[in-house]
C-alpha cells in the first residue's frame, strides 16, 4: 500500500530540519602546548631604599620591617641565595643574614652607609636594579616611591622621570622578553620627618603607603608565587598590579563532565548552548585573582564563543591554575578560535593613590607623590604586551 504524506506531516518534517541541524554535535580539537616548568632555585636580591624619606618607616612597630622580614624569609626557603642591599644613589651590599638586616633597618644605620641619602631618584634606582638583574635573579625593591618634586615646573619633572623609567624597562625587555614586574602597595606606621622641597614636616604615629617591587623572569615569579602567595605577606597587601609578557599557555579541553578528550565531542545543553571547559596554567600572567577571574578581560574571535566563568584550581600540585568555562552558541560554523587575555594599562587604584604636588602631606597622608608617573613609565614600557595569554583550538562540525 502506497504511503501518502499529508500536508500537515510534510510541514512538521520541514519545521524539524533546522532544529536537528542547529543541535548537531561538533568536535573541538587542539594542538597541545608544552608545559614550561621552572625547576631552578633563584637568587633573591633585596634592595631597601635608605634615603632620608625612609627614616620615618624605621620606627618602633613598623609594619614595613615585619612585611619585608616575613616575605624574604619565606622566599629564602625556595632560593639558592639571598643577597641583601641598601640602595640610594648607589647599591650598598649588606653583609649578614635577613634577621640582622631587619634589625639594622633604622635611621642610625642608614647614616653609616655610602651614597647620597639626601635626594632619591626612583628612576635611577630602578635602572640600577634592572642593570644588576641576571637570568636567575629575582629582585625585591622596597621604597616609599616618592618622587622629590623640585620647586618650579613639577609637571615636566614628573614626565621626565616617567620617560626615564620607561627607557630602563624597555632596555631590559629587549635583553629578556620574559621579564615581569609585580608592584605591591602596602601601609606601615610612620614616625619622623617628612621631607619635601619646602623643607620638612614631622609626622607622628601615622600610616603611610610604601611599595614593594618584585622583578624577574616571569616563570620564576610564577613559581615562587605558587610557593609563597603574596597574601601571606605579614599585615597584608593593600593593592597590587603586575606587568608581564605574552605566553601561549598550556591547556587541556574537557567536556562538561571534566573528561579530557582530543577531539572533544560537544553536545548541546538544555538551553541550546554547548559547554566546554579549558584547564590552563595562567600563572605567568602574574595577575591577582580578581583580575584573572574577570571574564571581560578574555576576548574571543567568534562572538558565538564566550568565556562565562574563570575558577581557580586549589591544588598547587596541579600543573594548571584555572578552569575557564566557555559557552558556544548552537549553529556555529567550523572555525579556528583564539581566546586571549588582555590586561588594563594601569591599576584601577592609581589615581586615588597619587599626589601630584607634594605640597600638603597631612592632607594627602595616604597618597604618594608621583606614583602615577612611576607606574605609567612601566606601563609605557609594556605597551606592546597588553595580551598576556592565548589559547587556540579548532571547532569542527
Amino acid at each position: 500500500m502506497k504511503k501518502v504524506i499529508t500536508p500537515f506531516a510534510l510541514l512538521l518534517m520541514m519545521a524539524c530540519i533546522p532544529l536537528f541541524q542547529g543541535c548537531r554535535d561538533f568536535n573541538v580539537t587542539w594542538t597541545p602546548v608544552e608545559y614550561t616548568k621552572y625547576t631552578g632555585r633563584p637568587t633573591i636580591k633585596v634592595y631597601v631604599e635608605n634615603s632620608g624619606s625612609m627614616d620615618g618607616y624605621m620606627c618602633e612597630g613598623s609594619e614595613l620591617k615585619d612585611a619585608v622580614y616575613s616575605y624574604v624569609s619565606t622566599l629564602g626557603s625556595y632560593a639558592d641565595t639571598v643577597e641583601l642591599n641598601y640602595i640610594n644613589s648607589m647599591i650598598v651590599p649588606f653583609k649578614g643574614d635577613i634577621k640582622t638586616f631587619i634589625n639594622n633597618l633604622n635611621a642610625a644605620s642608614f647614616k653609616k652607609t655610602g651614597g647620597n641619602k639626601t635626594n632619591s631618584d626612583i628612576a635611577d634606582m630602578l635602572d640600577q636594579i634592572l642593570k644588576s638583574l641576571r637570568a636567575n635573579d629575582i629582585a625585591i625593591f622596597v621604597s616609599d616611591c616618592i618622587l622629590d618634586v623640585p620647586q618650579g615646573n613639577a609637571k615636566d619633572y614628573l614626565v621626565n622621570r616617567q620617560i626615564d623609567i620607561r627607557n630602563a624597562f624597555v632596555k631590559k625587555l629587549q635583553e629578556d622578553g620574559n621579564i615581569g614586574v609585580e608592584i605591591f602597595r602596602l601601609e606601615s606606621k610612620y614616625s619622623g620627618m617628612y621631607y619635601y622641597y619646602k623643607g620638612g614636616e614631622r609626622l607622628t604615629d601615622v600610616k603611610r603607603p610604601y611599595y614593594m617591587w618584585v622583578i624577574g623572569n616571569k616563570h620564576a615569579l610564577a613559581h615562587v608565587n605558587r610557593k609563597v602567595p603574596f597574601s601571606q605577606i605579614k599585615h597584608g597587601v593593600v593593592d597590587y598590579f603586575a606587568y608581564s609578557t605574552y605566553e601561549e599557555v598550556p591547556f587541556e579541553i574537557t567536556n562538561q563532565f571534566g573528561l579530557v578528550l582530543n577531539p572533544c565531542k560537544c553536545k548541546t545543553s538544555i538551553n541550546g548552548q554547548y559547554t566546554i571547559k579549558i584547564q590552563t596554567d595562567l600563572s605567568t600572567m602574574l595577575q591577582e585573582e580578581k583580575m584573572t577571574a574577570d571574564v571581560t578581560r578574555y576576548k574571543t574571535q567568534n562572538p558565538r564563543v564566550r568565556v562565562v566563568s574563570v575558577e581557580k584550581i586549589s591544588s598547587t600540585k596541579d600543573p594548571n591554575t584555572h578552569v575557564l568555562t566557555l559557552n558556544i552558541d548552537k549553529g556555529i560554523s567550523a572555525c579556528g578560535e583564539y581566546i586571549k587575555y588582555v590586561q588594563p594599562e594601569t591599576p584601577y587604584w592609581l589615581d586615588s593613590a597619587n599626589d601630584e604636588t607634594g605640597d600638603s602631606i597631612k592632607k594627602n597622608i595616604n597618597k604618594t607623590t608621583g606614583i602615577k608617573n612611576i607606574i605609567l613609565g612601566v606601563s609605557d614600557a609594556y605597551s606592546e604586551h597588553r595580551e598576556l595569554a592565548g589559547v587556540k583550538f579548532v571547532i569542527n562540525n
